[in-house]
C-alpha cells in the first residue's frame, strides 16, 4: 500500500509467462495477493487496513483497481491477506470482502481470504462467509518475535486445524503451512 491507501502493484512477469506457457486445459488459476504488508515486506499495518475498509471511497477505488488487475492480467481471482486488523475494523473488512467478492464473481473469478490461526472466531466465520475460500495460516506458533520453537509443532497444528474446521465449512477451507524457519530475527 502507498501512503494514500492506493494499491502498489508488483507483478512478477516470470509467473505470468510460466502460466501462459501451459496448455489451456491444464493452466493453473493464479490469484493476485492483496496484502497490508509494507513495501519492505517486514510489517503489517492494521491501522491502514482500518482506514481503507472504513472509507467507502477508498474501498470503491480498491475494488475497481483489483477488479481491473484481475481482468487485465486474466487472473483467476484475488487472495486477501490482511493481518493485524484492529477489532473495531473487522466489520468494515467484512464489507470490503463482500464488495471484492461481488466484483470477482461478476467475472467468474475467485476470492480467497487468509486468516491467522489465532484470529477471532467471529472474524474467521464472517470473513470466510464473504469469500469463496478461507486460507488458514497454520504456522507462526513461534516466530522471530517470541521464544524459540517450531514454526508449528504437530500438536499446535492439529489443534489449530481442528479449530478451523469448526469455523469454516471444510469444502471452503485451505490449510497453509510454513515451509520456512526463523534465524536471527528474520524469516528464512
Amino acid at each position: 500500500r502507498t501512503r494514500d491507501l492506493s494499491l502498489d502493484v508488483k507483478i512478477d512477469p516470470r509467473v505470468l509467462q510460466l502460466v501462459a506457457a501451459q496448455p489451456a486445459a491444464t493452466r493453473p488459476r493464479v490469484l493476485a495477493m492483496l496484502t497490508n504488508v509494507d513495501s519492505g515486506g517486514a510489517t503489517f499495518s492494521g491501522a491502514r487496513v482500518a482506514a481503507l475498509a472504513e472509507s467507502p471511497r477508498a474501498r470503491a477505488r480498491l475494488v475497481h483497481t483489483a477488479d481491473s488487475l484481475v481482468a487485465t492480467l486474466g487472473l483467476g481471482g484475488l487472495a486477501v491477506d490482511f493481518e493485524q486488523v484492529p477489532p473495531p475494523a473487522r466489520s468494515s473488512v467484512e464489507l470490503l470482502l463482500r464488495e471484492l467478492s461481488a466484483a470477482m464473481h461478476a467475472r467468474h473469478a475467485t476470492l480467497a481470504v487468509t486468516v491467522a490461526a489465532d484470529e477471532d472466531e467471529d472474524a474467521i466465520r464472517r470473513w470466510g462467509d464473504a469469500a469463496d475460500f478461507t486460507i488458514a495460516m497454520l504456522y507462526d506458533e513461534h516466530s522471530a518475535q517470541n521464544d524459540a520453537g517450531p514454526v508449528a509443532s504437530q500438536r499446535w497444528y492439529e489443534a489449530a486445524a481442528n479449530r478451523m474446521v469448526q469455523l469454516v465449512p471444510p469444502s471452503h477451507l485451505i490449510f497453509a503451512f510454513g515451509t520456512f524457519g526463523y534465524a536471527g530475527g528474520d524469516a528464512v
